[in-house]
């Protein structure tokens, strides 16, 4: 799946680059090994530095914690996408905080198997 991944993601200066396309390979690797950190950490910045999108990007953080609770980089990749969240839309800033608060207590409650890397 990573090569295939790079593969997309290089096309990127050809004509044939789709965003949606390269979407599409992320969701088959993630349905297929979705116990992957590594490969939702790799997902999750494909979403929030290239495509740019706060919801799409916050739905898939939840689902990485779901899949990898374990994984203290995908709670603090949440929880710095929430922060970008709040700089961005400042229309509800206390239903964000909220949901941050309630993120960090689920991330303080997982027992970390990565914590010493």
């Amino acid at each position: 799946w990573y090569e295939y991944i790079q593969l997309e993601c290089s096309n990127k200066s050809k004509s044939d680059y789709d965003e949606k396309r390269v979407t599409s390979v992320f969701e088959r690797a993630v349905a297929c090994c979705c116990l992957s950190a590594n490969l939702w950490i790799q997902y999750l910045t494909f979403l929030d530095f290239r495509l740019k999108d706060n919801r799409l990007s916050l739905q898939m953080h939840e689902r990485a914690v779901r899949n990898c609770p374990w994984s203290f980089n995908l709670w603090i990749s949440y929880l710095r996408a929430l922060e970008r969240k709040v700089l961005k839309e400042a229309d509800e800033p206390g239903k964000t905080l909220q949901l941050q608060q309630s993120v960090l207590t689920r991330a303080l409650s997982c027992q970390f198997r990565d914590a010493q890397k």
